[in-house]
């Protein structure tokens, strides 16, 4: 028809902007790959099991949120709890899969969910693994026993935790994580993953209304275990709720903040270690994407409301963490 899917048009408008969008990652990825009946690749939402309530997701995502989004009556997608129906499930797909497949675990919080602690221990008995890559994306506030175990039983493992602001911000957005107990385990999964070349940690974070103006604070943190991982975490842009993007921000806070991002992105000093590359790459694509970003302001309002109705439900109160928007009306 000539047109843009809608499930498409985050990655369309990425590459309208030069930046790496995950559509040209696969492509990359898969393409020596000939047409198969086999599973390839496997993005694996194993359930809504969270321990977080995170401000940008929904129940679907986060068993936990189910009461707030109740409260607020906000709409959203059921989950079924079916730990006793998953088992099947598990056994179909893993029959399924190619002999070098790659494998992505998302959640839900893969690191507390029996579902995902189960379908790796399935998989693992019947399938042989040495040739499969294995990648997590979690919150990092748990390690769980099992994760050692599984480290060396797949060709390639990728531990990407997933952190969107440091200290007080943290617990306000990922609600309630603590910066502490992440930085311990980022320092646990550091140990874990010591001369095992083929596993990596990595972190990740979504770019939104409530972290705009702190993402200085979070890299110079992340800076303390550049010699361990790419201290530039991956950035990607916020797309749901449309109403907590950054570019809701109204002028001139959002363009002081834009241009303060930005400078500081260009002083930051790349060491020269194994890192190098990938610290380059993120960085480029941080830039890009904050030089992409155009004020908009025309949901700020709304995003204001349901902040304060949010917290009214957690005793919460936004200014206590990003005192700079209390003149922002």
């Amino acid at each position: 028809k000539n047109s843009i899917p809608i499930n498409c048009q985050f990655c369309k408008k990425l590459e309208d902007r030069d930046i790496v969008s995950p559509r040209k990652e696969y492509l990359q990825k898969f393409s020596h790959y000939k047409e198969t009946k086999e599973i390839l690749y496997l993005d694996y939402t194993v359930d809504n099991i969270c321990n977080l309530k995170c401000r940008s997701c929904k129940p679907e995502y986060s068993k936990l949120l189910e009461t707030e989004f109740n409260e607020l009556k906000i709409p959203y997608q059921k989950v079924e709890d079916s730990y006793g129906s998953r088992k099947s499930i598990h056994q179909e797909i893993i029959s399924k899969l190619s002999d070098d497949a790659m494998i992505t675990l998302t959640g839900g919080e893969p690191f507390i969910s029996k579902n995902v602690e189960q379908f790796l221990m399935l998989l693992t008995k019947n399938r042989s693994t040495k040739n499969m890559s294995l990648r997590f994306f979690t919150n990092l506030t748990k390690v769980p026993n099992w994760l050692e175990g599984v480290l060396n039983q797949f060709k390639f493992i990728e531990v990407i935790a997933s952190i969107d602001a440091a200290k007080e911000l943290a617990s306000y957005i990922r609600y309630p994580s603590e910066w502490i107990q992440i930085k311990t385990n980022i320092q646990k999964v550091i140990e874990l993953i010591n001369n095992r070349d083929k596993v990596e940690l990595s972190i990740h974070c979504v770019i939104q209304l409530y972290n705009f103006s702190q993402l200085e604070t979070l890299i110079n943190e992340l800076k303390f275990f550049e010699e361990s991982l790419p201290f530039i975490p991956s950035f990607t842009l916020l797309e749901h709720p449309t109403f907590l993007k950054a570019e809701n921000l109204p002028d001139p806070f959002f363009s002081k903040s834009l241009k303060k991002n930005i400078d500081f992105a260009k002083s930051i000093d790349i060491p020269k270690n194994k890192f190098e590359f990938v610290n380059n790459k993120n960085l480029k694509n941080f830039i890009n994407l904050l030089s992409s970003l155009e004020a908009n302001g025309g949901e700020f309002i709304m995003a204001l409301t349901h902040t304060k109705k949010l917290d009214k439900i957690r005793g919460q109160n936004i200014y206590d963490f990003l005192p700079e928007l209390k003149e922002l009306k």
